[in-house]
């Protein structure tokens, strides 16, 4: 009899039991708090305003019409807010209550709860914070921390940060702190920064460190290597991995620790936990100077379609000093004085700047080689006395009052410009060879950026890769251009130029030139561009000689361009004797969202420019074949045939082009001046076998 008592009892709970299940899954009224986002530790010191979110879900069978969503904090600092929210069934809302201050120290409870319904199981959330003195924390202390899962959330050029807020009171970024997990990553050499998070440039960055046994599953601190002060702004913490320390490839990692996987609402349109994917854009990679942000961005939100969750990322601050150093000093040079900038500092009234050759002190700089200069602002412009030699430069603070001046920053150091006032011996050739110590390109040759996007123009032995990829036709170096996703991950026009030093060009001869070049991209499944121009400066603008274009370069081998190939290179000759540069523009066309490693890779060799001796009598180098009529031509309306394809340029009295273009073999050519005035132009043609120059007349013979 027991028994059979005892098996119905149990048979009734189950039952009961199975009831109570079904109410709650079948629940006509039931709101649940999914999600609580706030910080696990606020700073005092920093003052700044802070927002609690949550994430409500009508789970229930009813339209639920203004409920009362309830915030409320008890312990060191008690607060209550409301917000009201109306959800139909299935539906998700993100509840934002007021902005507030951190408060007095010491810890305090969260929670945030819906009315009371069918499933009181999911009415609230709870979390524990603790306002610190100096500290701000998405860490939360014991509970576990997990890998990141997909290494597709971040490229090897990437870093990952957490954004955080400091109020109008100036404050000290003294240091970040971040979770390191995984054994794996033992031998990574990492960084840590701060970043502006809406244009990616880094305000302040650490020391690399190579990742330690010891550093797993841990807090690792990144203490700032310079002054970082910031004030009543948003800012990105976080830190990057560079790669593996000795090795001559980068290997991936998941070195990044995380806690708490987002859950998925049935919209998955939520900012989640504060997260940026952020890439270094710089190849082989750096210590991050600009980041550019992911496209589109999401600086205040982890992305739903990589299951990150939050990262464990923290932020010491502390009240700065009085007379804080400036920061992010760095030097440019580009054919005239250095350039030197800085972030001002918030106390400062003026600036010192100090510089000299590798050596000398700057608390003594007049007596150990170097010199002062004071300006109320940057920049600061300084002339080197000593060309190709490598400067030290230190920027202070200068504040009122007691404070004084800042310690030093600094130092950073430049090669002060080679001087090559020309070129006057022919053959010319550059292989990249012979380059100093310090020196990036040879001595009167330039590079442009002029698409902007942080990457040009290098000279390099090898690929950084396992197989150390030659970069040269003949050793040791080559130029080289890698045009990747990482620099430019919407895609774009590349527009990067290498300039000669100025070639002493005499007029009426004829020069000769021939160069290597190779794609490097993917086995040449990419398409690379090139084009080669002559002009007389180092500019684009001046650049107004077209030598050789080629849209269609995908051999995957060096390969010669001369007079001779297909496409060919033209004949140099110039109107008058003169300095001038060659310009080599890359310009291959990126298609939007290629894969990562399938980027632009174009290498040059081996330019050589030969002297091929003088033109053709009467000072122009004949093309046989060549027809022009009329010529005069009244209205401005002449054709032009060649025997060959040539390229065709028409200048005014004064130099300046009014036309320039191919012109295929044996078709002919309207070139149309009739709404220029009348008076004499000049017609240059120029076919692989040289040039020839011709008056133009519009309007009446003369």
């Amino acid at each position: 009899m027991k028994n059979i008592i005892k098996q119905l009892a149990v048979s009734i709970w189950l039952m009961l039991s199975n009831d109570r299940a079904m109410a709650q899954t079948m629940a006509n009224y039931d709101l649940a708090v999914t999600h609580l986002y706030t910080l696990d530790q606020r700073a005092q010191v920093d003052g700044a305003l802070h927002t609690v979110r949550a994430i409500v879900v009508n789970r229930g069978q009813q339209y639920i019409h203004n409920a009362v969503v309830r915030l409320r904090v008890s312990g060191a600092n008690p607060l209550t807010q409301t917000a009201v929210i109306s959800l139909f069934p299935g539906r998700d809302a993100m509840v934002t209550f007021g902005a507030h201050p951190p408060g007095q120290l010491g810890r305090q409870r969260l929670s945030v709860r819906v009315p009371a319904d069918d499933n009181p199981a999911n009415d609230s959330l709870v979390v524990n914070q603790t306002i610190s003195n100096d500290t701000t924390s998405y860490v939360t202390r014991n509970e576990p921390a997990h890998i990141i899962p997909g290494a597709q959330v971040w490229q090897l050029e990437s870093a990952l940060a957490n954004r955080f807020s400091v109020s109008g009171t100036p404050r000290l970024i003294r240091s970040v702190r971040a979770y390191i997990v995984d054994t794996a990553s033992v031998g990574q050499v990492v960084v840590g920064f701060v970043a502006d998070p809406t244009t990616g440039r880094v305000l302040g960055r650490s020391t690399q460190r190579v990742l330690r046994l010891s550093d797993i599953n841990r807090m690792m601190n990144f203490d700032l290597a310079e002054d970082l002060v910031l004030q009543n702004r948003d800012y990105l913490a976080g830190f990057s991995i560079l790669g593996r320390a000795g090795a001559p490839v980068r290997q991936e990692g998941t070195t990044y620790g995380c806690q708490k996987l987002p859950y998925y609402p049935p919209t998955t349109h939520y900012a989640l936990w504060p997260l940026s994917w952020i890439s270094t854009g710089e190849t082989p990679p750096q210590p991050p100077s600009d980041l550019s942000l992911a496209n589109p961005p999401f600086p205040d939100s982890t992305s739903s379609n990589y299951l990150i969750g939050k990262l464990m990322v923290e932020v010491i601050t502390a009240v700065p000093p009085a007379c804080a150093r400036p920061a992010n000093l760095a030097v440019t040079v580009r054919g005239g004085p250095f350039r030197v900038e800085f972030d001002s500092a918030y106390s400062a009234t003026g600036y010192e700047l100090a510089y000299g050759p590798t050596g000398f002190d700057p608390d003594r700089a007049t007596a150990t080689g170097g010199q002062v200069v004071a300006q109320r602002r940057g920049p600061f412009f300084a002339m080197a006395t000593m060309p190709g030699a490598t400067y030290n430069f230190y920027v202070r603070s200068v504040c009122g009052g007691a404070a004084g001046r800042s310690a030093w920053a600094g130092p950073v150091f430049a090669l002060a410009p080679c001087t090559n006032s020309g070129i006057f011996q022919f053959p010319y050739r550059e292989g990249f060879d012979a380059l100093p110590p310090g020196q990036p390109f040879p001595c009167g040759a330039e590079v442009l950026d002029a698409d902007n996007n942080r990457t040009s123009w290098r000279v390099q032995s090898t690929l950084n890769n396992s197989l150390m990829t030659p970069l040269w036709n003949s050793p040791p170096n080559g130029l080289y251009l890698n045009l990747s996703q990482v620099e430019d991950p919407v895609g774009g026009t590349a527009d990067d130029w290498f300039f000669t030093p100025p070639l002493a060009l005499r007029a009426g001869r004829r020069y000769r030139l021939s160069f290597q070049y190779q794609n490097l991209s993917s086995g040449g499944q990419n398409i690379d561009r090139l084009a080669v121009w002559l002009g007389d400066a180092p500019d684009p603008v001046r650049q107004n000689t077209l030598l050789y274009r080629n849209p269609q370069i995908s051999n995957f081998m060096y390969l010669l361009a001369n007079a001779a190939t297909t496409p060919a290179v033209q004949a140099v000759t110039v109107p008058t004797d003169g300095l001038y540069h060659l310009g080599f523009q890359a310009y291959s066309q990126q298609l939007p969202n290629f894969a990562p490693g399938n980027g632009y890779r174009l290498l040059l060799d081996d330019i050589e420019l030969a002297d091929a001796g003088p033109l053709a009598a009467g000072g122009a180098a004949a093309v046989p074949g060549l027809a022009l009529y009329p010529n005069p031509a009244a209205d401005g309306r002449f054709t032009l045939q060649v025997p060959a394809a040539a390229t065709v340029r028409v200048a005014d009295a004064l130099g300046r082009a009014v036309y320039a273009g191919p012109v295929a073999a044996r078709t002919p050519l309207a070139l149309d001046l009739s709404q220029r005035p009348a008076g004499v132009y000049v017609l240059r043609v120029c076919t692989p076998a040289g040039c020839e120059t011709r008056k133009l007349v519009v309007g009446p013979g003369r």
